[in-house]
């Protein structure tokens, strides 16, 4: 209830294990903005992992991940022309998984970012 929320797969956003988006999620992101800019409302960028952990030189953890990819889209969602002071990012990592990560599926479903705006 009072809350607008669109789940993204990371297959259309990133590679696996990185935070640059993809060629043809710009598209994507250019067709969620105007809808993000016809209210006024709180919108949280939320990135989540599997349970697979990493441990890049760029990503200690899941959470670095999970805060970068959130991050990434907020940063296109600004170049698009949704105000910044309405966003805000946050990494999940693996805490709040929506299938289990016992599988090749699971882990692919848990691996997301969700754009929620907060209709107030």
């Amino acid at each position: 209830p009072g809350t607008i929320s669109l789940q993204l797969p990371e297959a259309i956003l990133f590679e696996t294990g990185k935070s640059d988006l993809l060629e043809g999620a710009d598209l994507l992101l250019e067709s969620v903005a105007p809808i993000i800019m016809q209210y006024d409302y709180p919108v949280s960028v939320e990135g989540h992992t599997d349970n697979v952990p990493i441990a890049s030189a760029q990503y200690p953890s899941n959470w670095e991940l999970s805060s970068a990819r959130a991050s990434v889209v907020i940063r296109k969602l600004v170049e698009l022309g949704v105000p910044f002071t309405r966003l805000k990012a946050i990494g999940f990592a693996d805490t709040n998984p929506i299938d289990s990560n016992d599988t090749v599926d699971g882990r692919r479903n848990n691996r997301r970012v969700n754009i929620i705006i907060h209709a107030q």
